[in-house]
């Protein structure tokens, strides 16, 4: 750009204020006032606000904000956008705060609070914001609200000083009487005599009676006061009738009899300039064609004809409004229109070339100027999109004429761009205008970034995503350009592909080849928004296809990404979200906890909401997952406040949340209900992504209300589903849905085939959860798994990181990881967590005794009292208690789990959800056998043989035989003489007198002094 951009601009410039009179009056009043954090300065035109505050705060010790705000600031983007700049203008470098980009218009409140808090962390001393020309904005403007916000929040080293002159709107009133804002009237600003005195005699002496003509004429009015001295020293003329006149009026008079008076270089010079808002001298000469306009500006300035001087690298001149509008006025009467036109043309070139471009592109409307205009905005409009300007940037293309614009497919193309954040259904016409006219022209990299915006547009708009296919399909022409483009081309069109394929594909080979693009895509050094959007697509699909391990990975960089880049709030809460979906994926419910928590503060914070229903969805699904339904149905609740904003598939995630949770709470009418809701969105949601979800969903609601055969039927269609999607996770969760089914329906077979083919996918996958996790149901189906040694290592492992405790019955299973194992026949060993247990007899000792005497005692519901007497026998009261309590807890302690010893209205109970001991599965084996008929023989006898191999020798054989181990080692005694003699009859009656034998040979080692068994094996062994 010609000259380069300016250094400052004018518009957040503080105006000089040299030869000014210091008005210590107002002075005094301000600093009285300073405990507020707003002051509002108002008075009529030409009243000395501006002045006023500029030379206030030349003596302030304060870092100064200045913003002079004109219709363009009615747009928050371009609000925010100048705060920014002015505040580094103040500090001297740059400060990390961020645009009021898009999705920011929803909540612009807690951005304002959230980038106030980040500008402010860049001073050291305290700030003054000055807002000169409020009365600019619209009574309407948002601004109102912002500035309420500013009001509201600022600390104390932070102060606002508005000036205008209207009344304070009524956004802010409430400020006002809550003592917040402070006021400067008209009255307060009128010049006394002193004042006036002061400002007339700064240039030499006049005499008092002038002075008190001037000011009683003047009425307190700085204008006034300087045009009527202007006028009574050229005239001499003490006639001066201004009663019933308003100021505008007064100063249009006299400001006409002061031009008129110049000479007639000058009088051009001013026309001509007058089109400009601000300017240089450069800029003035070359407007205006007047080689000593740098003697005519610096001439007004030092009489204070309305000129005022801002500082920066080239200092630039203003003409005060009122003088502004005055000129103006007489350039229209005056100059002929197409003099006038040029003049602006050129005023906006000369602007644009400074780098103002809102100014410029003003006055190229002004001039209808249309080339220039529409160079303007080609060359800008990208940064302002980034910077989150499209108001502004909207507003100037629909200023073109239609004719114009239809012609001109890179307007089509911003200006749908800029729409589908606004008004993402009528973007797309535009971008399709667009797309085929840059088709007609074969400009590529308009076809490229238009179809990038046109997949936006669908993404954006609530709706169906069924339209994708449609612009996946027309790609496939334009793909083989794509190569050859930049990656700032590229990025975008990655992105989108990534977005409409994930959504609306089911070509999963399709997919991975733009996956492993966007593999490529992260390693480049590209713009932190489309990388975060690639992480952010790379992790959701690997967590929707079950690939945990490759999300974990991609986890990993987006947050080293995030860490190294300091990326803008919807990236963080994209980052967040994938780490709460993964995380309780995984089962890691803290960290799910943790990261949603963490993406509704970043929400709340930046006002950036979009993604909420997400967070609270993930959120209820950790809770879900450990069977929390009360935190469940709180999060839930939260998520359906967010329904009006949902698209269908975004529904139908909620849906199945709220499936799962009233199939946890075995409500039947409630889990049809919202399962029929989400297969009714299907068929609008125009993708595939939930569909073997909710068809899950709709089978176990079914199987709840014993709807049997529509169970399986869905159960297929999820099967289905998933498979086709590449979904392991859900065929995961299928596969159990199906072995519980089969088991519920007494079909073990089956229930086998499924658990087989589930527990293979989930050892492969390493999954521990899943969507519609029921720990009821999980203990049964992995006690089956285990039982039928399905996958039992990686079952095992399940077990133990979801802590599922074993079912009832689950005590024969040894090989259920059990959190305490106990071995007590014919030797003693004690595993926690599988791991063996060493001790000191001594120190462990008598904990050691009192698990002893619970165990010889059943275990179950055993008395306190007969406790203390075994062990305590001759202690009496307290004392026998104080043994137990400091016993009991040196017993916790070893096992290590508090809630493995119950204890209950003076009863204890080992948990048999935490304990396998030895003793319970053997009697259990023999309870189990014995119920039995005759026509179940085979199965009585495994039990029985799994019994019999479970006894090593004596109950607690190696311990001192307290007289209270007898009756437990006794009764385990004869119950493995019986069933031994019992297996070895069912030997004999199978002719296997041999192994009957053997069998009892084998017995006798272990039980030497049983008599009975003798005599057996003899003649067991003469039959032989």
């Amino acid at each position: 750009m010609p000259g380069g951009p300016a250094a400052v601009p004018s518009k957040i410039t503080r105006p000089l204020c040299r030869d000014i009179f210091p008005r210590n009056r107002l002075f005094t009043l301000l600093d009285t006032l300073s405990d507020k954090p707003a002051l509002w300065i108002s008075g009529p035109p030409g009243s000395g606000k501006t002045a006023l505050v500029s030379s206030y705060l030349e003596q302030a010790d304060s870092a100064c904000i200045w913003y002079q705000i004109d219709s363009e600031d009615n747009d928050p983007a371009t609000f925010f956008y100048y705060l920014a700049k002015g505040a580094e203008q103040a500090v001297g470098h740059s400060l990390a705060v961020p645009p009021f980009t898009a999705e920011y218009f929803e909540n612009p409140l807690s951005f304002t609070r959230w980038f106030f808090e980040l500008l402010l962390a860049g001073f050291t001393k305290p700030v003054v914001f000055v807002f000169d020309n409020y009365q600019e904005l619209p009574a309407d403007s948002v601004i109102h609200t912002i500035t309420d916000t500013m009001i509201g929040t600022f600390p104390p080293s932070c102060r606002l000083m508005i000036i205008s002159r209207d009344i304070m709107p009524k956004r802010l009133t409430r400020r006002k009487l809550n003592g917040r804002i402070g006021s400067l009237s008209w009255q307060d600003l009128r010049l006394t005599r002193e004042e006036a005195a002061g400002i007339l005699t700064r240039s030499g002496p006049v005499p008092e009676n002038r002075i008190t003509l001037l000011h009683e004429k003047a009425c307190g009015w700085v204008a006034g006061l300087l045009l009527l001295a202007s006028e009574l020293e050229v005239t001499g003329s003490t006639d001066m009738k201004t009663t019933g006149l308003s100021n505008e009026d007064v100063f249009s008079y006299f400001a006409a009899e002061i031009f008129e008076r110049q000479d007639t270089t000058t009088r051009n010079f001013l026309l001509r300039t007058s089109v400009l808002p601000h300017m240089t001298i450069g800029m003035a000469k070359k407007l205006s064609g007047v080689k000593n306009g740098a003697e005519i500006l610096l001439a007004l300035n030092k009489r204070n004809y309305f000129v005022a001087k801002r500082p920066g690298i080239k200092s630039n001149y203003q003409y005060h409004p009122l003088f502004r509008e005055f000129l103006l006025t007489l350039a229209q009467k005056q100059l002929p229109e197409g003099d006038l036109k040029n003049l602006r043309e050129k005023a906006g070139i000369l602007l644009r070339d400074s780098g103002e471009i809102e100014e410029a592109a003003t006055l190229f409307i002004a001039a209808q100027s249309w080339p220039h205009l529409i160079g303007l905005i080609l060359e800008h409009a990208g940064r302002l999109c980034g910077e989150g300007r499209i108001r502004p940037l909207m507003e100037w293309i629909e200023t073109i004429p239609e004719e114009i614009r239809a012609g001109a497919p890179w307007l089509l193309y911003w200006l749908g761009t800029c729409r589908i954040y606004l008004d993402p259904v009528n973007s797309m016409p535009l971008l399709e205008k667009a797309y085929s006219r840059f088709t007609r022209q074969h400009d590529i990299v308009g076809m490229l970034l238009t179809w990038a915006s046109i997949v936006n547009s669908i993404l954006l708009k609530f709706g169906s995503f069924s339209p994708f296919q449609q612009w996946i399909d027309e790609f496939a022409e334009l793909e083989q350009y794509l190569d050859d483009q930049p990656f700032q081309i590229k990025a975008p069109v990655i992105v989108s592909m990534l977005y409409a394929l994930g959504l609306a594909s089911t070509d999963r080979q399709l997919f991975d080849k733009w996956a492993e693009k966007g593999n490529h895509l992260i390693q480049q050094d590209i713009d932190a928004i489309n990388k975060a959007h690639t992480f952010n697509l790379l992790i959701v699909k690997n967590t929707f296809r079950g690939d945990l391990a490759d999300a974990d990975y991609y986890l990993m960089l987006f947050r080293s990404f995030d860490r190294a880049s300091q990326l803008p709030p919807f990236s963080r809460i994209q980052l967040k979200n994938c780490a709460a979906a993964l995380a309780w994926l995984s089962g890691r419910f803290a960290e799910c906890e943790q990261e949603g928590h963490a993406g509704l503060q970043i929400a709340e914070t930046s006002g950036v909401h979009l993604y909420n229903h997400y967070f609270w969805g993930q959120l209820a699904a950790g809770a879900l997952s450990t069977g929390n339904l009360k935190q469940a149905e709180k999060y839930l609740a939260h998520m359906a406040g967010c329904m009006d904003r949902m698209r269908p598939w975004e529904q139908s995630f909620f849906h199945v949340l709220a499936t799962w949770s009233a199939l946890l709470k075995q409500n039947s009418a409630q889990a049809v209900m919202h399962a029929r809701k989400g297969v009714e969105l299907i068929a609008v949601m125009g993708t595939t992504v939930n569909n073997a979800l909710i068809y899950l969903g709709m089978a176990l609601a079914c199987n709840l209300a014993d709807n049997h055969a529509e169970a399986d039927n869905y159960l297929q269609l999820s099967l289905k589903t998933g498979k086709e999607s590449g979904d392991r996770q859900t065929e995961f969760s299928s596969l159990l849905a199906g072995a519980w089914f089969s088991l519920q329906r007494g079909n073990h077979r089956s229930a086998d085939d499924y658990l087989q083919q589930a527990m293979t996918i989930g050892r492969k996958k390493g999954y521990i959860n899943g969507y519609f996790w029921n720990n009821g149901m999980m203990e049964q189906l992995c006690h089956r798994a285990l039982e039928v040694r399905i996958e039992e290592i990686y079952v095992q492992e399940l077990i133990t990181s979801r802590n599922i405790m074993p079912p009832p019955g689950g005590i024969l299973l040894e090989n259920w990881p059990w959190k305490i194992k106990v071995y007590t026949l014919g030797r003693f060993s004690l595993l926690i967590d599988n791991q063996l247990v060493t001790f000191s007899r001594k120190a462990r000792a008598r904990p050691l005794e009192l698990l002893y005497a619970l165990i010889a005692s059943g275990g179950r519901n055993v008395s306190k009292e007969k406790i203390t007497t075994y062990l305590w026998p001759e202690a009496l009261g307290d004392a026998a208690n104080s043994s137990f309590s400091t016993t009991l807890q040196r017993l916790r302690k070893l096992l290590t789990i508090p809630e493995a010893i119950l204890v209950q209205h003076e009863t204890i109970t080992l948990n048999p959800r935490l304990f396998w001991i030895d003793i319970w599965a053997f009697e259990r084996f023999i309870s189990t056998a014995s119920t039995l008929s005759t026509d179940q023989i085979e199965e009585k006898f495994l039990l029985l043989e799994k019994a019999s191999s479970l006894y090593h020798g004596s109950f607690l054989e190696e311990q001192e035989n307290p007289y209270w181990l007898y009756t437990m080692r006794e009764r385990l005694q004869k119950k493995f003489s019986r069933i031994s003699l019992q297996i070895a009859d069912r030997l004999l009656q199978k002719q296997a007198s041999r192994q009957a034998a053997q069998f009892l040979e084998k017995v006798m080692t272990i039980d030497p002094g049983n008599s009975e068994l003798y005599q057996n094996f003899l003649n067991y062994q003469q039959e032989t």
